[in-house]
């Protein structure tokens, strides 16, 4: 781990970390749930991230299933709803579902949840049961909206300071554009 602790401008940026102080020229600031705190030190106030967490369950399906699952969205839901997905190996999974965390770090485990993601998803997955799920893991990701805001926020690509990019409130798609937002932000440069 390396956490940035200060930047100063001294002809370039020098970040001062627990792994000592690097100078640079050019700073991409793609801290994820920490981008906010990072612009921060840079003098940068105005943005704020709101941990988002979702949960998963690993599925047991006494079936093949070979592609994602996804349910129709409600209106003015706060996130695709609880799908199936899988892994490289082959494991299915349901997730993710959709709450504030209540911190950056909150990766507690929540099996108490079976019951929600079953219900949620025997309308549309057949054959299922409780006993079928297993607590898998969670993930938190970084929104530029609170919980309760109605309208959602797209990620920010901005260079704030000269050479000083911030990369904030990135999830889904942003992850999937990656390669694209990387050479953006390095035809930027």
């Amino acid at each position: 781990d390396c956490e940035v602790r200060e930047i100063t401008d001294q002809e370039g940026y020098v970040l001062h970390t627990t792994r000592g102080d690097m100078g640079c020229d050019i700073v991409v600031n793609a801290t994820g749930l920490y981008a906010d705190e990072v612009a921060k030190l840079a003098g940068i106030q105005k943005y704020t991230i709101y941990p988002w967490r979702g949960d998963y369950f690993k599925i047991k399906l006494p079936y093949k299933v070979d592609q994602l699952v996804y349910p129709v969205r409600k209106p003015q839901a706060s996130g695709l709803g609880i799908h199936l997905t899988m892994n490289m190996q082959g494991d299915t999974f349901l997730g993710p579902d959709s709450e504030p965390a209540s911190s950056k770090e909150d990766f507690h485990a929540k099996s108490e949840k079976k019951l929600k993601f079953f219900e949620a998803t025997e309308r549309y997955l057949s054959g299922i049961s409780p006993e079928m799920l297993t607590y898998e893991t969670c993930g938190i990701r970084p929104k530029l909206r609170s919980f309760s805001d109605k309208e959602e926020k797209d990620f920010v690509i901005s260079e704030d300071l000269p050479s000083f990019f911030n990369l904030i409130g990135i999830e889904s798609p942003g992850i999937t554009a990656s390669l694209a937002i990387a050479q953006f932000v390095k035809n930027k440069m």
